[in-house]
Parts: structure tokens; sequence; C-alpha cells
């Protein structure tokens, strides 16, 4: 087969594309709002309400979690290939997109209902449903987050999109969590209800399925025509050597380190939303409440996002993530410190201001280095374009989505073992928890998440992930 570039091959090209309207952008955000309705209730509410209320052992819902994010590490980038060499007269997305939309939303609210099972037949059922909802969820996300570099090869414009994604996920996700505290899981003046009362999950998993079913259906439908006219299709490579080509698209060294330091970032931030209710609960002994307000500062930071384009048009995509998630580090492990070195007292006005400024510090970078993370990996289809011959965006972007997912998966991993290792009771009241075990969880977290941040670093300072590098590539294959 004649490589892209070669003479002769010219309609073969992906041909450059508009520039996007506002229309197309929001409707593209409004799919995120719907993924993030769903990541991040699984992200907080996981391991507290299969733990602390079914009845898992902690180490047990990790390696639930575990098992599925194997699964994904295969599935991911197979369904990334078939959505490339997918032909239909819907395009190559679409019809991927519209077969996951009702399955994802019903296997959400099952995951928030289980059945009267033994203890064995309840450990089957969350594994059988977590798998059923990542193959589903990789059956629309992965093709949602492959149109990035598929509407728009500007080094620029892919950021911005993005942008407005993570922007929707932010809506998104503080939304669903807001009104997860203050009506379906909220504390009542009695003390009952609250997120360790298994009452109000059913509820809000019933209707956080119908928002993501909803805002899925009117985003897939509002870009149907804009996406299934897309012109961009290049020959791919044959069945036969499907693996062949991935080996050769995940081959480059810019790839590898990409892949890597995304993982240990992700690690470290699912990991920190898994316990997060743990520290807010048992370590800084906060109310639901005060909980609650600590979403007004976060959606204040949030507003930071935007301005992402400008940093990484300033500095570069690379330094852009690097320089963010310090920033991050440095914030949000402020109250927790301030904690285990009693500098400040348990509950104090002193100790909240600190967390409030942990969530509006902290949502907004950590956003920030996930954009740059993103749009970095879009730039590498170019990359990989160039090394095999064929665009695969669907199949370069599986890395991305398994990143996203690893977040969850490692993260809750992670956070199962902090919790085994620091022994953590199950089922416990929040005055129950011994000093040492909370002092053991802080400062095995704070080790942890420093390590992993240390090692994404050091791994980032290599590979070609500047404006000069796309530049070249679109370059060489004009």
């Amino acid at each position: 087969m004649t490589p892209l570039g070669a003479p002769g091959t010219l309609d073969e090209r992906p041909q450059p594309t508009p520039g996007l309207g506002l229309g197309v952008q929001l409707l593209y955000g409004l799919g995120a709002l719907a993924s993030a309705a769903k990541t991040v209730p699984i992200s907080l509410f996981l391991m507290l309400y299969w733990n602390q209320i079914v009845g898992l052992s902690a180490f047990m819902v990790s390696a639930i979690v575990m098992v599925s994010l194997v699964f994904d590490a295969v599935f991911d980038p197979l369904v990334g290939a078939w959505s490339d060499r997918l032909r239909s007269r819907l395009g190559r997305r679409l019809p991927l997109m519209y077969a996951a939309i009702v399955p994802m939303s019903v296997l959400f609210i099952m995951l928030w209902t289980p059945p009267r099972f033994t203890p064995f037949g309840i450990e089957i059922y969350l594994a059988v449903i977590l798998l059923a909802l990542r193959l589903f969820d990789t059956l629309f996300e992965l093709p949602h987050l492959a149109l990035v570099p598929e509407l728009t090869r500007d080094y620029d414009e892919r950021t911005r999109l993005l942008t407005i994604r993570s922007l929707f996920e932010a809506i998104g996700g503080i939304g669903i969590s807001a009104l997860a505290y203050n009506y379906f899981l909220r504390e009542h003046p009695d003390g009952s209800g609250g997120v360790l009362s298994g009452d109000g999950y059913p509820s809000f998993g019933l209707f956080t399925g119908a928002v993501i079913v909803i805002c899925l259906l009117i985003s897939t439908v509002g870009l149907h025509r804009r996406i299934s006219g897309l012109k961009t299709i290049t020959p791919q490579p044959k069945p036969a050597s499907l693996f062949g080509h991935m080996r050769r698209s995940f081959g480059s060294p810019g790839f590898k380190r990409l892949a890597l330091a995304a993982m240990l970032i992700a690690l470290g931030s699912g990991m920190g939303s898994a316990l997060g209710l743990y520290w807010l609960l048992y370590f800084y002994r906060f109310t639901q409440a005060e909980i609650s307000l600590l979403f007004v500062p976060a959606m204040i930071g949030l507003a930071a996002t935007a301005l992402t384009p400008v940093i990484v048009r300033r500095i570069g995509k690379r330094r852009a993530a690097v320089a963010m998630l310090w920033f991050y580090l440095a914030i949000t492990s402020l109250p927790l410190l301030a904690r285990l070195t009693e500098m400040v007292p348990e509950r104090g006005t002193l100790l909240f201001l600190l967390v409030g400024l942990q969530s509006a510090v902290g949502a907004g970078t950590m956003a920030m280095v996930l954009i740059a993370l993103s749009s970095m990996n879009a730039d590498l289809v170019e990359e990989a374009e160039l090394r095999t011959g064929y665009r695969s965006e669907g199949l370069m972007v599986s890395a991305n989505t398994f990143v996203r997912k690893a977040s969850q998966g490692l993260g809750t991993l992670a956070a199962g073992l902090v919790l085994t290792f620091a022994e953590f009771p199950t089922g416990a009241d929040r005055s129950e928890v011994p000093g040492d075990v909370l002092t053991r969880m802080g400062w095995l977290y704070l080790a942890v998440t420093f390590g992993l941040a240390l090692g994404s670093t050091l791994i980032l300072r290599g590979g070609s992930f500047e404006r000069v590098d796309h530049l070249r590539r679109l370059e060489r294959l004009n």
C-alpha cells in the first residue's frame, strides 16, 4: 500500500477541516457532561458505597475494579481500531455511539441497586456490572474522543475543543455531586440519611441514569450531520495486519512516554477522588452541610480551566501539564499536611478555608493537566500516520479512554490498598476510627501521590509534543 504523503495519493489524505462553530462545540461538550455525570459518582462513591454500605472489603472492591481495568486494557484498542475501520451510511463513529447510550444508562442504575445475594453472589454482581458498564462506556467515549483530531488538525483548536469538553465535564460532575449531597444523599436534622446510609442511592442512580441518556441522545443527534459528513477516511490495514498496525502505532517513543506519564497522573488523581470522602468525613470530621458548601469554591476554580488554551499557546502543552500538576499538588496537600502536623485544629475555620482552597485550585488545575495531556495525545495521530501510512484517530485515542478509566480503576485500587495497609475498619462510624489509622493513611497517601508526580514529570521530559513538532508533521503529510 502506498503510504500517505507519497505522490499520487492526495485524494486519500485527510482534508483540512473548517473552523468549528459554537453550536458544534456546545453539542460536543454536552456529551462530556453526561460522561462526567457517570464518571464522577463512580470516583466519589463507589468505594464508600460498596465498602461501608454493601459490606464488601476494601480489598475486594479494589480487586474487582482491577479486573475490569485489565479487561479495558484489551478492549479499548480493539474498539478504537473497529471505529476507524467501520463503514456505514452514518460514518465511522455514530453507530457505536448510538448503540451504547441506553445500555450504559441502565447499567449505571444497576450499579447502585444491588440485589439481595449471598456475599459471593454480590461480588459477582459488582464484577459483571462494572465490566459491562466499561464496555458500553468505551463504545461511546472512544468514538466521541476520536472526533477531536478528526474535526480539526489545528494545534490550538484541539486544545480549545478539549477545554470545552472539560468545562462541560466540570458542570456535569459538580452538578450531579451537589444534587447527591444536598438532595438524594442529604443528611437529615435527626442524623439519618447521608452518604453513609444506603437509602438514597437507588433514586440517585435512577436520576443520574436519566440525565446520562438524555444528554447523550441530544449530543449525538445534534452532531449527527457534522459527524456523518466527515470526509477523512483513509485506507485501513487489512484484518490480518491489524495487530502489527497497533504495535507500530503504539511503538513510538512519544506515545510510550505520554501513555505512561498520563497513567501515573491518572492513578494519583483517581486515588484522591476515591479517598476524598474518607478525608472529609473521617479525617476532617466535616458535616455533610459543610461538605456541600465546598462545591462553591470548586465551581469558581473550574472557571480557570478556560485559561488552558492561553497557557498552552504561551508555554506549550508539555510544560503546561507539568507546571499545573505541581501547582495542584502544592495546594491540595496543604490541609492534609496541616492536620498531620497538627498546625491547625480539627474542624476549625482555618481548616475549612484550607479545604475550600484545595477544592477551588484542585478542581481547576487537574482539569487543565488532563486537557493538556489529551491534546498532546490528539497530536500523536499525525505521528502515527507518518509511521504507518494510516490515519487512526480511534486507535490512538483509545489510550486516552483507557487512562480516563484508569483514574477510576487504578485509583480505586490504590485507594483500597491505602485503606487496607492503614487498617481502616469496615462499616465504621465517623468517631470510631482510631487516630493512628488516619495518620498512617495520610502519610501513605502523600508519599504515593508525590512519587507518582515525580515519575510522570521525569517521563515527560522527552518526547515530541511541542507546536514546532506538530507543524513539522503536518508539513511532511502535506
